[in-house]
């Protein structure tokens, strides 16, 4: 089994090397069965030339010092194409299905990496040989069934804690926040908050983001939830 090790300078940033292709989306949310199982990504070649993707799945977990360790996985998705050619300006649809534990306690994190490949039909190189050339990561969070993500939150010395007390990935970016002091209140979106993450907080963990100066000086915060 594949392990590596990698930094991660922002909560799940997402990483790439050049700019040769686009991949959409970036982030999906997943049951372990049913139709939330699945999804796909739509892969774009921005380039003049024509490239060759495989993807290969990861699963995440973190060491003691908060730096991602990266297990390749072949059983827990299938992945339809896992390879193929994409031509100069056009674009290929990959479909993503969890087949992997349907009793996991809390949300699983994995990471779908796409990798440019040339190969000899590609290149001069010695037959048999295969250059990896740009990767582009993106990341799926998969849930126990029907389970509700909650979210805890409370502000101190301009600075806002936010907890994820339950058992599933919050989505930040689907929330508001309310703020209040005395007269003054401010509603704000993830956005809004200028915060350095992608905006997912996994289970049992803690945040903290610096507010902005408008609502620097707040005493209360009301968290508007989706789920």
């Amino acid at each position: 089994m594949l392990k590596f090790w990698l930094r991660s300078f922002l909560f799940f940033a997402v990483s790439f090397f050049g700019y040769a292709y686009q991949v959409s989306p970036m982030f999906q949310t997943f049951e372990v069965a049913g139709r939330a199982s699945q999804g796909s990504y739509e892969v774009t070649n921005t380039g003049a030339q024509e490239i060759t993707l495989q993807a290969t799945v990861y699963q995440v977990g973190f060491n003691p010092l908060g730096e991602e360790v990266l297990n390749q996985t072949d059983d827990d998705f299938l992945i339809l194409p896992p390879q193929s050619k994409v031509a100069s300006q056009g674009s290929q649809r990959f479909r993503v299905r969890y087949l992997g534990d349907a009793l996991i306690p809390q949300t699983k994190v994995y990471r779908v990496i796409f990798e440019q490949i040339r190969t000899t039909d590609d290149s001069e190189e010695d037959s048999g040989s295969v250059q990896f050339m740009v990767n582009f990561s993106t990341v799926i969070f998969v849930s126990p069934m029907n389970c509700k993500p909650q979210l805890k939150a409370h502000i101190s010395s301009g600075n806002m804690t936010l907890e994820n007390p339950s058992s599933c990935v919050f989505d930040l970016n689907l929330a508001r926040f309310e703020f209040s002091s005395g007269l003054f209140s401010e509603s704000l979106g993830w956005v809004d908050l200028d915060a350095e993450t992608a905006g997912y907080l996994l289970p049992s963990r803690t945040q903290e983001i610096k507010l902005p100066q408008k609502v620097a000086e707040s005493k209360k915060v009301k968290i508007i939830s989706p789920y």
